[in-house]
């Protein structure tokens, strides 16, 4: 877990670099979805849940790593649409990674009969995905917009907290019961 958590972090927070028109990510998001691969790949046998993303996270390695170099490159720069559609689309495909890690955590609280906060790490996820939502589709309305990312981004925040919680939970757990075959 703790390779998720790192990842999420990495594509969490963007901290940019602005050389002229180029664009230069100083921690890319391909980096956090190696992590996130890494973390999912640790935690198959825990859930579906995470099995099923095994592959689109390793897809959005490279996927990342060509929107990294384009940026670079100032290839997006040159077309608003182009970096329009690109966010959008690694947006809903980012919640949809993070909607199956939850519920990988949920079923490792049902099958291991433990609490990691896996309802709270829930409820935030789908306040954050609203916001999103509703950020996207009210983008050029920039008030309104500029706000519902704020509030995204310490949706964000509570999240991250919240599942670093979970993490050291799971961890806690595991060296309680190393016995136990049932953790």
């Amino acid at each position: 877990m703790q390779q998720l958590f790192t990842g999420m972090l990495l594509i969490f927070f963007d901290f940019n670099l602005t050389v002229n028109t180029a664009l230069i990510g100083l921690v890319p998001d391909f980096v956090g979805y190696i992590f996130i691969y890494k973390g999912l790949l640790e935690l198959t046998e825990e859930s579906p849940h995470f099995k099923q993303i095994l592959e689109l996270s390793k897809s959005m390695v490279v996927i990342m790593a060509v929107i990294y170099l384009m940026n670079l490159f100032s290839i997006t720069a040159s077309s608003q649409l182009l970096t329009i559609i690109l966010g959008t689309i690694t947006t809903a495909i980012t919640l949809y990674t993070i909607y199956h890690i939850v519920r990988g955590v949920l079923d490792i609280e049902i099958s291991k009969n433990i609490d990691l906060f896996g309802e709270k790490l829930f409820s935030t996820w789908k306040a954050w995905a609203i916001l999103s939502a509703l950020a996207t589709l009210l983008m050029f309305v920039t008030v309104i917009s500029t706000i519902l990312l704020l509030v995204g981004i310490v949706m964000a925040i509570i999240f991250l907290v919240t599942f670093y919680k979970s993490k050291n939970q799971f961890y806690a757990l595991r060296e309680t019961y190393t016995s136990d075959t049932n953790l």
